[in-house]
């Protein structure tokens, strides 16, 4: 008997949300408590710190599909944005530039490369706002350039431009 409430439940989303939190959660559990330190890398976290907030991240990505095949599904337009051909056209070019990006990444540096190869995914996935692509660009490829350099103390790329 389904309850009235579980009617449009989606059981798929809550198999795979409990495969999510269950990954999680085996993570949590065999992190060991003392990570051994590597020599000559000095950071303010606990090696541990990485691994409990992957796991963290994945119990909570798990829970919201749970949610997600519990609560009603929204309308969906039946349109498509893009056509097979066009589909396929975008995934062969985002693998030449993903090639592209890896042989300029040491040259030219991590926070230039990654703010252009943003500018140039987000253009080639439909946005079209110059501001937001830019500035998006430039965010992302600072806040994870300051991540690990800074909190980690894991050296990027600086290239001839950064």
């Amino acid at each position: 008997m389904k309850l009235p409430f579980l009617r449009h439940t989606n059981p798929r989303r809550i198999i795979e949300g409990g495969v999510l939190i269950l990954l999680g959660g085996a993570i949590l559990l065999l992190i060991p408590v003392e990570i051994q330190r590597i020599s000559g890398m000095e950071t303010k976290l606990s090696p541990s710190f990485l691994p409990s907030t992957v796991a963290i991240l994945l119990i909570l990505m798990g829970l919201a599909l749970v949610i997600q095949g519990i609560l009603p599904p929204r309308p969906v337009e039946s349109k498509s944005t893009f056509t097979s051909r066009e589909s396929t056209f975008r995934v062969l070019l985002s693998i030449v530039l993903l090639i592209v990006y890896s042989i300029l990444f040491p040259i030219i540096g991590f926070v230039a490369t990654s703010a252009l190869f943003f500018f140039i995914y987000a253009y080639l996935f439909g946005m079209r706002n110059l501001i937001k692509m830019t500035g998006g660009g430039i965010a992302a490829s600072v806040i994870v350039w300051l991540f690990f350099e800074k909190l980690f103390n894991i050296p990027l790329p600086h290239g001839v431009l950064f």
